[in-house]
């Protein structure tokens, strides 16, 4: 049984009336420790040294953009994470417009006009700034009030604080007066701008209209609140109630506190952080403002018996930041059985204090409460709010869990609330910062249905993700820190993300790179995260999903710097650089370029070629670290070559310092044969007659990065997930020399890829399980306009086939895959000296045109039981930016051949929204011994 004692009424924080009010006067009750004792005191927006602009933060700072243009929501940083994203598409409208030159122009002056010291200077800044809002505001007040800036607006806010009609006396002011009058100033011109208002607490929690409209604006959720009864005029702004207890208004304190929940976007007055829930609201005060113990443990059965799976709490008892009858209210015989999904939200109180006084807590029960104190724009501790301290839960006299981990806080001074009379007012005090946290776990229910029944792991995605404050982790001030509403809407951890199987199997994210190729800007793939007892699943686009770390990586540019500093031959062709018709001439002077020749006595030319590894390659323990080639040439001019390392470039006769053209990222020279290059090749040339020659050959690559621990040595796949990517290719092509300067080629090339689609692959190995098959066309010119220069260019287009399995998670779709690269080169030699050489060369790398994907996928299928289910959607490909790559290098010898410098530089001149590249500049000196 409860002892049965008069409280008299309160919301913690409810102590801050509407700006020009005053505070209310102060109310004493009972001096009994189990009496509920008034906060209103003498907090008030403006209560001691409460400054909205301390430092450069206003409620004016910050970033302002998700409150203007065409708002989506998949903007911001937690884009690729949103849940059921269908219904919320497209722009929210009532924030359309662009009010940025006045928050722009108004923030600067702020901080000036309420800290001047000289009272001319704050004068001068006060008309600067009427000046400044003017020119933005005039016009719609002029619209609406059908009269000048001046009358409409600027004469009464003037006469209100006993100003002239020039701003003079505005230097004499209190500070506390100055920011009085700023909060006025904003606040009034607000009112003409057609929009809901903005406050700095958004910016500070991390809130905004369209990630609250992405969760689904607390839709399909019940707040519980116990307050101040919202009644008659106070319901103006706000979306809908069930109200029951007493019809005590509280001087508007309820409305408050309900405007901060759920008030409506609808461009007039203030934005609710879920303004698609429902409150249902419980007074427990009488018209005495007063309430037992008994009356509350009523309110929270009747509270729950509504559907609320949160409630916000305004009361408490002073001197305490958590009252130890709390356990009494929530072990109730009426109450006990009925919370168990439920989470309730504490205000801290307002008198400054830290508790040190520990809570006896039944711990068979332990209902989820949270408790919230308040901090000022600053991000510091609000002088009046309470604080966690030292004290414990105790389990049997034990301490058992400390107050701090379960306390944190959000803005709670100067915070814009509704006036409870149609307009709105600031207010302060943790009953505002309390509803902020509540407002963030509707939004965590509303996204999550199934999270209402596990409220222990709601309000811990809320307490893990908050921002830390004071003194590094969890401490007796700010306990957990400041609440991260776009925290809490985003994975806690993006590498413990994984995907699902039919068979429940869990397969880890890879990281993306690289699968921006794809371009599939409309294509989702559902993950998940475990959270305590349940999961949240999170969207992110399907290129995150897929890697090509086992085809290329980031040593591959380097790599291919290096070559090509390196001088070694053409760049990109031999032929360009001869005038020789003979294909046997052309082809040593190709071997005179990466080959070691050696004469033959039988009629035939021997080459030996050992170089680097292509870029992006490594040898594993026992393998060999280099490439090698041996090429045979007989004396019709028909040659075969076998080895390791260059089959691309072997099989299109280009050099290896030319070996990049063929990386899907880096060139635009047949990358779809590059797919294969890397591993062992046979390559063949043979001349048909009058300047015609045929070239044929096989490539395969197996790859698979691998990293090395440097304390044991131990080398170790850099995705452990993931199979090696296995792939093989054949082409053949034909060369018509035209002349002694002109010859053209054009060829074919399959590739047959094992586990991937151009290069990309799945730690899924449902995806591409069918392998894929990929037939490609590749036509080319070479000019050579002098013994000193040349051009040559080539043009790839390809098509993947969708393969015939209904056992794939991802597969390419009956339209295939099509895809196109070019690349064309200058080469200049002699260009200072007579043995120095240069290049200039334009690639669009392998670019994705179009072609569709089949993406089956394990989700969520009901929101509101979190149920799991397999469905298939089909992706477009076509659509991506295309990336556009100049290139240029510069070799001479220096030192009488002994020496060599080099420069290169690699810039990017892709279409806006394609994926950045590096921009390299580089040079190199080597000397010969």
């Amino acid at each position: 049984m409860f002892r049965k004692a008069l409280m008299k009424s309160v919301a913690v924080a409810a102590c801050a009336l509407a700006l020009g009010l005053g505070s209310a006067a102060a109310q004493t009750g009972p001096n009994d420790d189990n009496v509920l004792q008034p906060f209103w005191g003498n907090i008030s927006p403006f209560y001691g040294n409460i400054s909205p602009f301390y430092g450069n933060i206003s409620p004016f700072w910050g970033n302002i953009t998700p409150f203007w243009g065409n708002i989506s929501p998949f903007e911001g940083n937690v884009a690729p994470f949103w849940g059921n994203i269908s219904p919320f598409y497209g722009n929210i409208s009532p924030f359309w417009g662009n009010i940025s030159p006045f928050w722009g122009n108004i923030s600067p002056f702020m901080s000036e006009m309420q800290t001047a010291q000289d009272p001319a200077a704050a004068t001068a800044a006060l008309r600067n700034l009427r000046t400044q809002s003017e020119v933005f505001w005039g016009p719609s007040v002029a619209a609406q009030t059908g009269q000048s800036f001046q009358n409409g607006f600027v004469t009464d806010l003037y006469a209100k604080y006993g100003l002239g009609a020039d701003g003079g006396g505005f230097g004499n002011l209190a500070q506390v007066d100055r920011a009085r009058f700023l909060f006025d100033w904003y606040d009034g011109l607000m009112a003409f701008s057609g929009r809901d208002h903005v406050d700095y607490w958004m910016s500070n929690v991390r809130w905004n209209p369209a990630l609250a409209q992405s969760a689904g604006g607390g839709a399909g959720v019940v707040i519980g609140m116990f307050d101040f009864t919202p009644t008659g005029a106070n319901l103006t702004n706000l979306k809908e109630w069930k109200y029951e207890g007493y019809d005590n208004p509280g001087q508007g304190h309820g409305a408050a506190v309900a405007s901060l929940l759920v008030s409506d976007y609808d461009g007039v007055g203030m934005m609710g952080l879920a303004p698609n829930a429902v409150v249902a609201g419980y007074n427990p005060f009488d018209q005495s403002g007063t309430a037992s113990w008994d009356e509350i443990s009523e309110g929270v059965f009747r509270l729950k018996k509504s559907g609320a799976s949160v409630v916000n709490m305004s009361l408490g008892v002073p001197g305490l930041t958590f009252a130890p009858e709390w356990n009494g209210v929530y072990t109730a015989a009426n109450v006990k059985n009925k919370i168990s999904d439920v989470v309730f939200v504490h205000a801290a109180g307002n008198e400054g204090v830290s508790q040190t006084q520990n809570i006896a807590w039944n711990f068979s029960i332990d209902p989820t409460f949270l408790v919230v104190g308040s901090v000022g724009p600053n991000g510091v501790i609000s002088d009046f709010s309470n604080r966690p301290g030292t004290a414990c839960l105790t389990d049997k006299g034990a301490c058992r869990d400390m107050l701090m981990n379960r306390f944190l806080v959000a803005p709670g001074e100067w915070i814009l609330t509704s006036d409870g009379q149609g307009g709105v007012t600031r207010m302060s005090g943790t009953s505002f910062a309390a509803p902020q946290v509540t407002g963030a776990i509707a939004l965590l229910h509303s996204r999550w249905a199934w999270l209402k029944s596990n409220p222990a792991d709601s309000a811990n995605i809320i307490l893990r993700t908050a921002k830390d404050l004071g003194a590094p982790g969890v401490d007796a001030v700010y306990g957990r820190g400041l609440l991260d509403v776009t925290a809490s809407q985003s994975p806690l951890d993006l590498n413990k993300l994984y995907q699902l199987d039919s068979s429940g199997n869990r397969y880890a994210l890879v990281g993306g790179s690289g699968g921006a190729l794809l371009g599939a800007s409309e294509g989702y793939v559902t993950v998940f995260e475990d959270v305590g007892a349940t999961y949240r699943d999170f969207i992110v686009p399907l290129n995150a999903t897929l890697t090509n770390g086992n085809t290329s990586s980031g040593a591959a540019i380097q790599g291919h710097l290096l070559n090509s500093l390196q001088g070694l031959g053409t760049p990109v062709t031999t032929t360009t650089t001869t005038t020789t018709t003979s294909s046997k001439t052309s082809r040593k002077k190709k071997f005179s370029d990466d080959f070691a020749a050696l004469a033959s006595p039988f009629g035939f030319d021997l080459g030996v070629m050992v170089a680097p590894l292509p870029a992006g390659s490594q040898a594993r323990e026992g393998e060999l670290p280099y490439a090698f080639a041996v090429s045979v040439t007989g004396n019709t001019g028909a040659s075969l070559m076998s080895g390791r390392g260059y089959g691309a470039s072997a099989l299109t006769g280009s050099s290896i310092s030319g070996a990049a053209s063929h990386e899907a990222s880096l060139g635009g020279s047949n990358p779809i044969l590059g797919f294969a290059s890397g591993g062992a090749y046979v390559a063949s040339s043979t001349p048909l007659g009058a300047g015609l020659s045929l070239n044929a050959g096989f490539t395969e690559r197996k790859a698979q990065a691998f990293e090395t621990d440097t304390a044991s040595g131990e080398e170790r796949p850099i995705f452990e997930s993931l199979d090696a990517y296995r792939a093989a290719a054949a082409h053949v092509s034909l060369r018509q020399q035209l002349n002694q300067s002109v010859a053209v080629n054009a060829g074919y090339t399959f590739l047959r890829e094992d586990n991937g689609l151009l290069g990309l692959q799945s730690a899924n190995p449902g995806d591409f399980a069918a392998g894929t098959r990929t037939d490609a066309a590749t036509i080319g010119a070479e000019w050579a306009v002098s013994q000193r220069l040349g051009f040559a260019a080539s043009v790839t287009m390809s098509r993947t086939r969708a393969q015939p399995s209904n056992d794939q998670s991802l597969a390419v779709n009956k339209s295939g895959v099509t895809a196109s690269a070019f690349e064309a080169t200058v080469n200049l030699d002699g260009v200072i000296g007579k043995k120095d050489r240069a290049y200039l060369r334009l690639a669009q790398p392998l670019h994705v045109d179009g072609g569709g994907l089949n993406v089956t996928n394990v989700e969520v299928v009901d929101r509101e039981t979190g149920a799991l289910g397999e469905v298939t959607r089909q992706v477009d490909l076509s659509g991506g930016a295309r990336k556009y790559l100049v290139e240029g290098a510069y070799v001479s010898p220096v030192l009488k051949g002994r020496g060599q410098i080099a420069a290169l530089a690699r810039l990017d001149a892709s279409q806006e929204g394609a994926e950045p590249v590096e921009q390299v500049i580089g040079a190199r000196f080597s000397l010969n011994f």
